[in-house]
């Protein structure tokens, strides 16, 4: 392959290489706790907000909290009937361009919750009493 094809150039011998790959290490996925990303491709990452919630790290523990603050928030508009809100406050969720984590079409820049996603967690808090009563407290 060269440069001008649509895969790009072959490193290593792949055409989708890891970072590992590149730098010659030796390390399978399966095998380490963290993420050893393709170059080529948009990685699936979400965040674990039960790891934030139990870890000993007074900041993850605090990014929990915000996060169920931002559901919270999201709650309150749909009760409310303010829908519209709740769905713009979600629709402005996306990773950071420079991430590249996302789940975006043929790019690595990611993108924001899509009308479906949102129309689906809207919907699940109408249905739910539980939720519409008293929200969450723990993700």
């Amino acid at each position: 392959m060269t440069s001008d094809d649509s895969q790009g150039e072959l490193v290593n011998g792949l055409v989708n290489p890891r970072l590992s790959d590149v730098f010659g290490l030796v390390i399978r996925q399966d095998e380490v706790d963290f993420v050893v990303p393709h170059l080529r491709e948009d990685l699936p990452l979400y965040l674990d907000p039960f790891l934030l919630w139990k870890s000993d790290c007074a900041e993850y523990q605090t990014l929990h909290a915000a996060l169920l603050g931002f559901v919270e928030q999201v709650r309150r508009h749909v009760v409310d009937g303010r829908t519209i809100r709740a769905g713009a406050l979600m629709a402005e969720v996306s990773e950071p361009i420079e991430l590249g984590l996302g789940y975006a079409a043929g790019t690595k820049r990611g993108s924001a919750l899509g009308p479906g996603t949102i129309s689906a967690i809207t919907e699940t808090i109408r249905q739910i009493p539980q939720l519409q009563a008293t929200g969450l407290n723990h993700m």
